[in-house]
């Protein structure tokens, strides 16, 4: 996979390329590497990255941490609600800096709002039309593709 496009909220990717360049040049380098989003469950722990959380049923979640950083990559109906709630009470209870989320490239279309159109648009669109959540978290939205 190929990252194909990125999206900074908050100045998530300058925090990352200036604070953390490192975990930058990793989750680019991993995702080269991969061939589908289903092998990054089985890679990122092998890189030192630890899973956030278990989710229903002893079904581990797809959101791990490595040096303050979060990244998601759940797919699906009302999935970047789920993960945007659980990286910002992660940041409010300063676990973590800034959150990355891995999407299909598709989901990043064009500049502004419309440019989410297969995310959950509710929840993202009142998040730019406010200007920040609440609090305001950086974000790295990465668009990936063949």
């Amino acid at each position: 996979m190929k990252v194909t496009d990125t999206f900074s909220y908050f100045n998530g990717l300058e925090f990352l390329l200036i604070q953390r360049p490192q975990i930058w040049e990793e989750i680019t380098e991993i995702l080269s590497e991969i061939e589908d989003m289903n092998a990054l469950s089985s890679v990122l722990p092998l890189k030192g990255w630890t899973n956030c959380q278990t989710g229903k049923d002893g079904e581990q979640d797809a959101c791990f941490v490595k040096d303050r950083v979060a990244i998601d990559f759940q797919f699906g109906r009302n999935a970047f609600s789920r993960s945007f709630a659980r990286q910002l009470a992660y940041y409010v209870s300063d676990e973590i800096d800034v959150g990355v989320y891995v999407l299909p490239a598709d989901a990043l279309q064009e500049d502004g709002p419309d440019k989410f159109a297969s995310l959950d648009e509710k929840m993202l669109r009142k998040m730019l039309r406010r200007g920040h959540g609440i609090p305001a978290a950086p974000v790295v939205l990465v668009g990936v593709g063949a």
